[in-house]
């Protein structure tokens, strides 16, 4: 759509591991990242990235109740990094998690 690349934020954050949160109250869907938290707030037609708004059609649509997001918008958020492949058509994503401690080749005592 628009020469863009979208995708199902949901089916996203679940390859990821994370957990996109629907709040049936105020109309929103929330999605926190390894770097920010997003929020889609589908009654003002808007998504914040912590707390900074701007419109919902610069980096998303609904699409037969699925919330599509631009990839190369949400690339930076999610850290993913990704390649178009024109043959046949589809988008190559790769995703290394972080670690929270260092990796250890073992637990011999020399070993650091």
């Amino acid at each position: 759509m628009d020469g863009n690349f979208y995708i199902p934020i949901r089916w996203a954050s679940k390859q990821l591991g994370l957990a996109t949160k629907w709040n049936e109250e105020r109309k929103t869907a929330g999605l926190t990242t390894p770097s920010a938290y997003l929020e889609w707030d589908l009654e003002r037609q808007t998504v914040s990235v912590n707390g900074a708004s701007m419109p919902l059609k610069e980096t998303s649509f609904i699409s037969e109740g699925a919330l599509l997001v631009k990839l190369s918008w949400i690339a930076q958020y999610l850290q993913v990094q990704y390649a178009f492949q024109p043959n046949p058509s589809r988008v190559d994503l790769a995703y290394v998690q972080q670690m929270d401690t260092a990796y250890r080749e073992s637990n011999y005592s020399e070993d650091t």
